[in-house]
C-alpha cells in the first residue's frame, strides 16, 4: 500500500542510467526527505546532480552549472592557434561517451516521466538543421522528457563553434511540463544563512 506522504512526489523512486559516474542504480523509494551517506567518491554527489538535471529538465543553464562546478572543460587551439576552452558536455555521461544506444536516462522507474537525453545521427536531423550546424563541429543531442520533445542541445566539439552548448528554444514543446521548484542541499552548493532560512520554514 502506499505510503500517503510520499504518494503525490515528483520523484517517489529514482532510476538513474548513463549519467556521469553512474551506469545504472535504482533507489526503490525516496521519501519526503532523503538522505544519502557513504564514502568520499561513491557518487553522492552525482546522484544530486542527476536529481538537479531531472529537476530543471535538462535546462541549458543547469547543464552549465553542473558541468562547471566539476571544472569540466576540453581544450583545443582555435584558428590562429590560440588555446581555447570550453564546457565538455560529453562529461555528463557514463565513460564520457555519446553514443545513440547509451542515452542518459533520470526519472522514475515506472518510465512514463523520464528525461533522456540522447545523441542524434546526421540523418535523424531535418535539411534545415543540418544546414545550421553544416560548418560546425558539433554534435546534436535530444532532449525528451515522456514521450515528449522538449529540446535539442547543440554540444561544440571544436573552436569554431559559437558556445559551449545551447538549447535552441524553437524545438522547445509547451506540452512538457514545466521545471521544478528545488534547492540542491549538498558538499558546496549552499551555505549556513540558506539552511537557516530552510529550517525556519
Amino acid at each position: 500500500m502506499p505510503d500517503e506522504s510520499t504518494s503525490n512526489l515528483h520523484l517517489p523512486d529514482l532510476l538513474i542510467r548513463n549519467f556521469r559516474g553512474i551506469a545504472k542504480l535504482s533507489i526503490k523509494r525516496l521519501g519526503r526527505v532523503t538522505l544519502f551517506a557513504g564514502r568520499n567518491g561513491v557518487g553522492k554527489t552525482t546522484v544530486l546532480e542527476a536529481v538537479r538535471v531531472y529537476a530543471a529538465r535538462a535546462r541549458e543553464d543547469e547543464l552549465i552549472k553542473v558541468l562547471a562546478d566539476r571544472e569540466e572543460y576540453a581544450a583545443d587551439v582555435d584558428e590562429d592557434d590560440r588555446p581555447v576552452t570550453w564546457l565538455n558536455f560529453a562529461a555528463l555521461f557514463h565513460g564520457r561517451m555519446t553514443e545513440r544506444e547509451r542515452p542518459i536516462r533520470i526519472g522514475p522507474s515506472s518510465g512514463e516521466k523520464t528525461l533522456k537525453i540522447q545523441v542524434l545521427r546526421h540523418e535523424d536531423l531535418g535539411p534545415e538543421e543540418r544546414r545550421s550546424i553544416a560548418d560546425a563541429e558539433v554534435q546534436v543531442f535530444a532532449v525528451t522528457f515522456g514521450s515528449s520533445e522538449r529540446g535539442r542541445i547543440y554540444a561544440g566539439l571544436g573552436s569554431r563553434f559559437d558556445s559551449h552548448f545551447r538549447i535552441r528554444q524553437r524545438f522547445r514543446n509547451r506540452r512538457v511540463p514545466g521545471a521544478i521548484k528545488y534547492e540542491s542541499l549538498g558538499p558546496g552548493l549552499t551555505g549556513n544563512s540558506i539552511i537557516a532560512r530552510f529550517w525556519d520554514h
